[in-house]
This record gives structure tokens, sequence and C-alpha cells, in this order.
């Protein structure tokens, strides 16, 4: 998750964007914004540790999104997790890359809900 392909990136800022919906819980304090050229959008968490992964798969169930799909074994160096609402599919990447844990976090709207 170095460089995602197509997709332009901002700096890392302690705020998260602007039209990041408010009502997705997340982890970190610090973001990278990006914006996908397929419509697709949402934020890196520049200041991710090894337990970023479960802690936001943890507050978005918290807050009463639903997994749709999951590939989150714990001996894995990649990690996915796609959780829904009414409002929102969210979809939650985590990996070690070079000893340094990485989330990424992509919203787009639900498939058939």
């Amino acid at each position: 998750m170095s460089d995602l392909p197509n997709v332009s990136k901002g700096e890392a800022s302690s705020s998260l964007p602007s039209d990041f919906p408010s009502d997705i819980p997340v982890v970190g304090t610090q973001f990278i914004p990006w914006t996908g050229s397929d419509g697709g959008s949402g934020v890196q968490v520049a200041d991710a540790t090894a337990t970023s992964f479960d802690d936001a798969v943890t507050k978005l169930t918290d807050a009463g999104y639903t997994e749709v799909n999951s590939d989150g074994n714990a001996k894995s160096e990649v990690r996915m997790a796609t959780l829904a609402n009414d409002a929102h599919e969210v979809s939650v990447v985590g990996a070690t890359v070079d000893g340094q844990a990485r989330l990424t976090y992509t919203v787009t709207q639900p498939q058939n809900r």
C-alpha cells in the first residue's frame, strides 16, 4: 500500500477530509486523503499500528456496521474487511510493509442493500 495505482493523494493531516462521512468511526490521528480514478475515495491512516485493523473493524461494528465480507485472518500479512450500513460501504485494508503497519479506508455507496 505504498502507492495506490490511479490515485491522487494529499498530505497527512490531523483532520479527516471535509467530504469524509462523519458517521464513519476511524482509528488513528493522522490521515492522508486519496481519491481514485474510479470515483472511490478514502483515507490512509499515517500513524497506523499493529492493532489498527482490529480496532477499525471493532469501531465500525460497534457503530452498527455489518460485515459484508472479510479476509481478516490475523496471521495474514494483508487483512481486508468490508462493512456497511444503509448509507456507506467501508472497506478496511491493513498490512505490514517493511515492518510498518498500514491501514486504508475506502468509502463507497452500499451495493444492493
